[in-house]
């Protein structure tokens, strides 16, 4: 079986960002439906070893089939020139070239299992190196790619013939939903010319992190935690495994807050991630363990939080990136702890970022309303270029403008939110205010292209996104200050920023809409009970409703972080998280509210959404109900996940217009 390269080869143009082939007269207005169908989504990108070659992949839906159909791609830095990867294999996916490139490796599914596939990239040969007897999750090559780490689930115990239609299991810290118990998942050693794997790791614990290797090959590192459950997130320790000795050696005496450990690929010291303070409500920051043992904290000065980074080919440091504000900021960070801006620092929201071996990047970004592309830089000093125009037929688009408002706090720290403007807005109109409420609540509004917000200015309203306290991109006192404080702080937040938008004179004070899922689902239903008579209309989906359900029910119910940070099973603790919470004020409701949620959501369970619905039903309150059949979080296939912003959309209507 070979790999077959599509011998039509895409050459992109590249397109400067103020290209504008229609004039603001003839543009076509935003096309919701049209999005939805042709839109494309980019991840996965990564250089080849050579640096020649970027790979990446290409995710549309296709809603014949309700399916997202995914490509991977190989384009040529030096001309652009684009080819696809076309796949004899079924479920491709892992895809990675080997240290020396010499090699093209993935996962693919063999008799319902994945299994590992190494493709010889001058030859196009392609083999199954594998043949385990469970999934292979993630896989990772050795330095001189004679061997590969590889990650599995164990298989289940067979029960003693007595007990085989013996259906009960004992429950530990997993979801209300969950019908088994959870298995961990473990480490094992493929030798690449033989074929011959051996395990390495065994246990009730379970390895959740990447596996990376040291320079000479003898070790591994990776994080351990306490068992298989997701909600156990709190209690991971680095650990290293000693291939001479078999032996399993900790990285500290911490057992709790280590995550993702990696060597440094030229000096073999280990970067990893420690949360501290040990307060589950803040920032995790980013060590260096340096030649006298010692471990320094890399992002303590920079006081904001590291989505990512990659290494920078000089070996001086890390490139890293994440929320600053409503962008994200762009930071060098040298491996002694000095930190300075990279000259693209807040030009973008990035999604990934690549460096290959000459310095060169290319990242996946997004802007204001421009929609996702592919950027490349020679440097990191660079101006970027666009590589792809995927999207281009919805930038140009009449779309909505995009900014940023900022306010200041009643804890004396500025916050900022996102609005986006109706077409052809006109400051002398009054306009319906619609917020679009983010989750998490560790996570941030930013200015990004969001589909959903062009939509919704596209009916005339004035979108505003939020940041309260908990968002992630104003530093770790303003994302720790949620705290034991879920609903009124936050609340007050979102209130001032309403404000300070009123303020400008443009606002139908009237017509003032609050909408969210997930913890935007908590915040809209905290708002509509807290302040009953500011509100038209609502739409709150997968709202956590209850603390204690998410402390009992949910999948993270140990996870004690965010605004929930002790149980409320403990003393008079039971007080506190009822008072802030919805339930203190679902009978004060008096703003028509759309209620959604997926039936087996193990991250925010149904039962919330149910007590909203009734509390509802019960005061006489204009209610919708609806739920999606299966697990998730969010419908995840394209049908569905539009049908859920058509409803929301469509219930504002009936009340803004």
């Amino acid at each position: 079986m070979k790999i077959r390269i599509q011998l039509s080869i895409v050459l992109f143009l590249i397109v400067g960002h103020n290209s504008n082939l229609f004039s603001q007269t003839h543009q076509k207005d935003f096309d919701w439906d049209e999005f939805n169908r042709k839109a494309t989504y980019l991840s996965d990108i990564q250089f080849s070893a050579d640096g020649n070659y970027i790979l990446y992949a290409k995710r549309n839906s296709d809603f014949d089939s309700n399916k997202w159909v995914i490509e991977y791609h190989v384009m040529n830095i030096s001309n652009k020139k684009d080819s696809i990867l076309n796949f004899e294999q079924k479920g491709v996916r892992e895809i990675k070239w080997s240290p020396s490139g010499k090699y093209l490796s993935f996962l693919a599914t063999d008799d319902g299992k994945s299994q590992i596939y190494v493709q010889d990239y001058s030859t196009g040969e392609v083999k199954a190196i594998s043949d385990h007897d469970t999934n292979i999750s993630r896989f990772y090559w050795s330095n001189d790619e004679s061997k590969i780490a590889f990650l599995s689930k164990d298989t289940p115990i067979e029960k003693e013939e007595n007990e085989k239609f013996i259906s009960a299991f004992e429950v530990g810290p997993q979801g209300y939903l969950s019908d088994d118990q959870y298995l961990p998942s473990h480490l094992y050693l493929l030798d690449v010319k033989t074929q011959n794997e051996e395990r390495l790791t065994q246990g009730k614990w379970t390895i959740n992190s990447a596996i990376s290797w040291a320079l000479n090959d003898e070790k591994l590192v990776f994080t351990k935690k306490a068992d298989a459950y997701s909600s156990r997130w709190n209690d991971s320790e680095i650990m290293f495994y000693d291939l001479a000795t078999k032996s399993l050696i900790p990285f500290s005496k911490n057992n709790k807050f280590e995550f993702n450990p990696e060597f440094t690929p030229k000096n073999n010291r280990l970067l990893f991630w420690y949360k501290t303070d040990k307060n589950p409500a803040g920032f995790t920051d980013l060590y260096i363990r340096n030649e006298d043992n010692e471990s320094i904290n890399l992002s303590s000065s920079l006081d904001r939080n590291i989505k990512s980074y990659d290494w920078l080919s000089s070996d001086e440091g890390i490139l890293a990136y994440g929320q600053d504000g409503t962008k994200d900021g762009v930071w060098i960070i040298s491996l002694d702890g000095k930190i300075r801006n990279a000259s693209f620092s807040n030009s973008f929201v990035i999604s990934s970022l690549t460096i290959n071996k000459n310095g060169e990047i290319v990242l996946i970004g997004s802007k204001g309303n421009q929609p996702l592309e592919l950027f490349y830089l020679k440097d990191h000093s660079s101006a970027p270029i666009q590589l792809t125009q995927y999207n281009d037929t919805f930038k140009k688009m009449k779309l909505g403008s995009v900014e940023t408002i900022e306010w200041k706090t009643d804890l004396n720290l500025t916050t900022d939110g996102v609005v986006t403007y109706p077409p052809n807005f006109s400051a002398g109109k009054k306009y319906p205010l619609v917020l679009l409420i983010h989750g998490g609540p560790t996570a941030s509004s930013m200015e990004s292209f969001n589909p959903v917000a062009q939509e919704m200015a596209r009916n005339g309203w004035i979108v505003f996104q939020p940041n309260y306290r908990g968002s992630n991109n104003r530093g770790d006192s303003f994302q720790e200050a949620i705290m034991n404080d879920g609903g009124e702080g936050p609340g007050r937040d979102v209130m001032k920023g309403i404000e300070a938008l009123k303020s400008r004179g443009y606002i139908n004070e009237s017509k003032i809409a609050v909408t969210g899922w997930s913890y935007g689902g908590f915040m809209t239903s905290w708002l509509i009970g807290r302040y009953p008579d500011f509100w038209k209309v609502a739409v709150a989906g997968a709202a956590p409703i209850d603390f204690t359900d998410m402390t009992s029910l949910s999948n993270m119910n140990l996870t004690l972080r965010h605004a929930i940070t002790n149980s409320p099973w403990v003393g008079d603790n039971y007080k506190d998280h009822y008072n802030m919470s919805p339930l203190k004020n679902l009978s004060k409701i008096k703003a028509p509210t759309l209620v959604m949620s997926k039936v087996e959501d193990q991250v925010v369970t149904v039962t919330g959404s149910y007590k909203l619905y009734h509390a509802l039903l019960a005061n006489n309150i204009p209610t919708k109900f609806i739920a999606y059949p299966g697990g998730g979080h969010f419908p995840s296939d394209p049908i569905n996940r539009k049908d859920v912003y058509d409803r929301w959309i469509s219930w504002l209507k009936e009340y803004l217009n």
